[in-house]
């Protein structure tokens, strides 16, 4: 025999057999979801969702890296969307606040002849740079 059981005071759940006796425990269980809202181009949503757990200082640490690397992702997109649909100036902040690399962006915007667009990423870009110099 196999069941399967609720406990919603303590949101549980229990599988039995005959002989065994199991809990399940659901944790977590939303770490991937901003993969989802990425894919489907939903940018705000996905930076929701890349968030930070809390668990023990290491597991922290490595999770604040991984938050970063997703929230870098999903503004790298992000960019790359606005971009690929003509909303340059909007890119532009994207790229701005992401790893795409400084050449990169710059060609991409003299390429479709977007000067002003190149100019408010430079702003940008360098108005953090200073921000992470200062700091």
């Amino acid at each position: 025999m196999l069941g399967l059981a609720a406990d919603p005071v303590r949101r549980t759940y229990w599988v039995y057999t005959d002989q065994s006796l199991f809990e399940l425990v659901v944790g977590n269980e939303d770490r991937d979801v901003w993969k989802i809202y990425l894919e489907k181009a939903q940018f705000d949503i996905a930076l929701r969702y890349a968030k930070v757990s809390e668990i023990n200082l290491i597991v922290i640490c490595v999770l604040i890296l991984q938050t970063a690397r997703q929230r870098d992702q999903i503004l790298l997109a992000q960019a790359n969307n606005l971009f690929n649909n003509g909303q340059y100036f909007q890119a532009a902040q994207c790229y701005a606040h992401c790893s795409a690399t400084f050449e990169e962006v710059a060609l991409k915007f003299l390429d479709v002849d977007e000067r002003d667009s190149l100019r408010s990423y430079l702003i940008s870009r360098l108005e953090r740079t200073r921000k992470t110099v200062n700091d």
